[in-house]
């Protein structure tokens, strides 16, 4: 979020809180004595929770919370693998399927073209999976879909079931527009469905296994990198979680590059906009770059040698480096991105009490990464401050802890959804920020189940 963004949003609260304020004080004076005489005695806590209650009861039914006897299965769709956990509560159990290839699942190789993606035929090829897995599908009372992309969230009145894709960029877009709910509703009748963005899911899946963090920044690097954020009640009192993705700190942020390996792609600004440059334009090397472009996975693969640089690189481009060499690199420029994003995520909610980094390139920082440093943002003089840095150990960690998210979410219900700042890219997956309050249908976030490694 830029600062001009950051100053609007703030500038529109403090003319909510005031419009609520004056309204408030306009009914206290119109109430008879012996209701304010009792109102008096109520703390601020207890007096909120009726307000926030009041206002809510005319909110759309969420529906109830998790049934004892609910058979939950979360989907995870990567660039490469799409990974699966069935939460089976009759039995208290959680275990993970076989991955399958994302292209086995949900491409068509009699397409024509370069894009074999084929959203429309995927609910049967997947059904077919999952039966070979052998799960009864008419048991399945829940289906929750992780998307690398962004859902839509204007839709649906029924804003627990969020299920229809807004775009997924680094995959396909045919994606745009397909309402998993409405896909999926012959093969699993019994079943709600919801979709979710992979990066928020990721978010979820750190407050459900950290109930102790205040507030965290998650950087997911997969096929594209992203951030996300989580906040929570600072009552205390368990009351509500928020989250929020910020792809446009991802895409505007810069970072410098210590290595020779430069990026391929980048932003091209004219007087006609904003736009992304293809792959095969590239500054390599080059001394710095947008974070969206210094960690994605198809600058991974070319530091690696796993795929070839871009013909116009390609004399100047430096040799694949080893394993533990590219790891060396690739914590450089990480460790210079969460510098950057812990600093922004202090100036918009103030210092995160830590950095938790997810995604299947990320391992091979484990241990490297430790702490992010920045400057105190609002200090009158220099002060640096550090932030610790989470980084999943192995697949199985990363895993673990992006599908307990997806299954955390069942426990709640959305109350509220803000997007604020326009899509710099007008694409849909830049959008300034989208953020999501999210209640316990239970009542207390400390009273919900911990999806912990034992349940795996």
């Amino acid at each position: 979020m830029g600062a001009v963004d950051a100053f609007l949003f703030a500038l529109e609260v403090i003319w909510a809180r005031c419009v609520l304020a004056y309204r408030l004080l306009f009914a206290l004076l119109r109430l008879d004595p012996a209701t304010v005489a009792k109102a008096a005695q109520l703390d601020a806590d207890d007096v909120q929770e009726a307000l926030a209650k009041q206002i809510h009861q005319q909110a759309p039914d969420d529906g109830p919370p998790p049934s004892p006897t609910d058979v939950v299965l979360a989907v995870d769709i990567g660039g490469t693998r799409t990974k699966f956990l069935l939460a089976d509560r009759r039995l208290g159990t959680c275990r993970r399927l076989p991955p399958a290839p994302t292209a086995q699942l949900w491409q068509s190789a009699v397409l024509e073209g370069d894009d074999k993606f084929d959203p429309a035929g995927a609910p049967a090829r997947l059904g077919a999976y999952l039966v070979e897995c052998g799960i009864d599908l008419g048991s399945l009372t829940r289906l929750a879909f992780s998307v690398p992309g962004t859902v839509e969230i204007t839709e649906r009145k029924d804003r627990e079931e969020m299920s229809v894709v807004k775009n997924t960029p680094s995959m396909s877009p045919r994606f745009r527009g397909f309402d998993f709910k409405e896909a999926f509703r012959p093969l699993c009748p019994r079943a709600k469905v919801s979709a979710t963005a992979d990066n928020l899911a990721a978010a979820l899946g750190v407050a459900c296994q950290h109930r102790e963090l205040r507030s965290a920044l998650v950087l997911v690097l997969g096929t594209a990198p992203a951030a996300a954020t989580l906040f929570r009640d600072p009552s205390g009192k368990g009351k509500y979680v928020e989250t929020a993705i910020w792809q446009s700190w991802v895409w505007f942020t810069k970072v410098p590059l210590a290595d020779a390996y430069g990026y391929c792609g980048g932003l091209k600004v004219s007087a006609d906009g904003i736009s992304v440059k293809p792959p095969t334009e590239c500054k390599v090397p080059h001394h710095q770059s947008r974070i969206r472009f210094a960690l994605d996975d198809a600058t991974w693969r070319r530091i690696r040698g796993l795929s070839p640089p871009p013909a116009a690189a390609a004399a100047r481009h430096p040799p694949p480096l080893d394993a533990e060499a590219a790891a060396a690199v690739w914590s450089a420029r990480l460790q210079a991105a969460v510098d950057a994003l812990a600093r922004t995520f202090h100036a918009v909610y103030g210092p995160p009490e830590a950095v938790h980094v997810l995604g299947g390139n990320a391992s091979v920082c484990h241990g490297r990464v430790t702490k992010a440093r920045y400057t105190l943002p609002d200090a009158s003089h220099p002060i640096e401050h550090e932030v610790p840095v989470v980084v999943g150990a192995d697949d199985e960690a990363q895993q673990r802890t992006h599908m307990s998210g997806l299954l955390y979410s069942n426990h709640f219900k959305l109350k509220q959804v803000y997007a604020p700042g326009q899509d710099p890219l007008a694409r849909g997956w830049t959008r300034g920020g989208e953020i999501y309050l999210w209640t316990s249908k239970d009542g207390n976030e400390r009273e919900l189940p911990r999806y912990h490694h034992s349940n795996f």
